[in-house]
């Protein structure tokens, strides 16, 4: 590795860092074991990113499971409905209430001013229809309150997305996924939690993880055949 080499990911990796990656990676240091190198830090860096966005959305979530919130999704057509009608039961009242402040001219992106009656009773349907629909489109609202993905409810997003990613770049480098307390893989994985300033990978968990991959790789077809080579599938 030369002075005059300009990593593209420095913000994640340091220097010393980069040479333990290059080491438990078991990459030459010629041209092609730099170019290498260069890719794989480029993998690792778009993993840990992609896994410390999850994480953010996943700490900032409103609810935390989908059922409150089409409790609250519920509750809040029901209200709209509710209203909706009282309006049109109390409709000379209502128009008195709507007239007292003239200077009021939001929309409701149907052409007609929210504080005319007509306007206010259209976005309450509307209103009211889009939350029964978001009720019934439950990915949809799993995303629109940062709830993480159904399949694994109490994974966090770095075992459930960066662990798998990783294990795919080892096996990209040639190495056999397999876990043994303060073994290769785990340095590895340790090396990237350090990097991006997480604390050290749980060895329980890691081994579960390596288990389900594993697992993953002899029910697929496909996975079970592949032979890792070295460099094989990266970008």
């Amino acid at each position: 590795m030369t002075e005059e080499t300009a990593w593209p990911d420095r913000a994640l990796f340091n220097e010393e860092q980069i040479g333990r990656l290059q080491h438990e990676l078991q990459l030459s240091h010629d041209e092609n074991g730099q170019i290498l190198l260069l890719a794989f830090i480029v993998q690792i860096t778009k993993a840990v990113w992609s896994a410390k966005l999850e994480e953010a959305a996943k700490n900032t979530r409103i609810f935390p499971a989908v059922k409150y919130a089409k409790r609250h999704v519920n509750k809040i057509s029901s209200t709209a409905r509710s209203l909706r009608d009282l309006l049109k039961k109390e409709e000379a009242l209502s128009r008195q209430i709507l007239s007292s402040e003239p200077d009021w001219t939001l929309n409701n992106g149907l052409g007609s001013p929210v504080f005319q009656l007509e306007g206010l009773i259209e976005a309450l349907e509307m209103l009211e229809k889009e939350a029964r629909r978001i009720v019934d489109a439950e990915e949809f609202l799993k995303n629109s309150v940062g709830l993480v993905p159904a399949e694994q409810p109490n994974k966090s997003p770095i075992a459930a997305r960066l662990w798998p990613n990783l294990f795919w770049l080892w096996e990209c480098a040639g190495l056999r996924v397999g876990y043994s307390e303060r073994g290769p893989l785990e340095r590895f994985i340790g090396l990237v939690h350090e990097a991006a300033e997480w604390k050290p990978p749980n060895g329980e968990e890691l081994k579960q993880a390596v288990a389900a991959w594993k697992l993953m790789r002899a029910e697929d077809p496909h996975l079970s055949r592949a032979i890792s080579r070295r460099g094989q599938n990266l970008p």
